[in-house]
């Protein structure tokens, strides 16, 4: 069981306090907002710019306070002060039923975040391209690319989205999505172009 006084943590002017190993508040005063473009009275919260700067600040927890919410769904509320800074409270909440998660969506200054990889299916590798340079305007995320014999391209990409956790629905454009299972073949029986990085690399065309 963690201790408050062992896991209050200041970084970047944020104050992470770590409740438990469910729990984290943050605090954010006004400046922070400001430095983050963040209004927390006006802010669409379930929108993908919102959920890209959660997921920024719970890396930073992460990494300063050891707050980590690998594998689980992870609940926001937010407090906003009338100063113009904020109280975040972030809870891990493992899995939840689709009528949870809805009713949780519905309610005012909360949202849900989660991630998890996805596999798609690309008819070239110039169509990857395409879709990398789209993606790498806004993100690096982590992600993986694999070439087989006959030009077909795979790209293994992390989304950290909300209850649905689709972040790049411009991928379905170019590419169609693949069932999980198929990773464990792809990885067995296709070349790995770009490993963690691959967005990044196939934008810059270097892999």
């Amino acid at each position: 069981m963690y201790k408050m006084s062992q896991y209050k943590k200041e970084v970047n002017g944020l104050e992470f306090l770590v409740i438990n190993e469910s729990k984290l508040k943050i605090i954010m005063t006004p400046e922070d907002t400001a430095k983050y473009d963040f209004s927390s009275a006006t802010a669409d919260y379930d929108s993908p710019d919102t959920r890209r700067l959660f997921w920024r600040i719970l890396d930073e927890a992460h990494d300063e306070v050891g707050f980590d919410p690998k594998g689980d769904k992870i609940l926001i509320q937010f407090y906003p002060s009338r100063d113009g800074g904020c109280e975040i409270f972030v809870t891990k909440l493992g899995v939840l039923t689709a009528s949870a998660a809805r009713l949780v969506t519905k309610s005012e200054n909360v949202t849900m975040l989660s991630r998890a990889s996805t596999l798609y299916r690309f008819s070239s590798i110039s169509e990857l391209e395409k879709v990398s340079k789209i993606i790498a305007e806004k993100s690096y995320p982590r992600s993986d690319a694999y070439l087989a014999d006959n030009g077909i391209c795979f790209l293994n990409i992390e989304e950290r989205g909300g209850s649905d956790p689709s972040e790049y629905p411009c991928i379905c454009e170019f590419a169609a999505k693949c069932p999980p299972e198929l990773l464990h073949y792809v990885k067995e029986h296709c070349e790995c172009i770009a490993e963690d990085n691959a967005v990044l690399r196939l934008a810059k065309g270097a892999f």
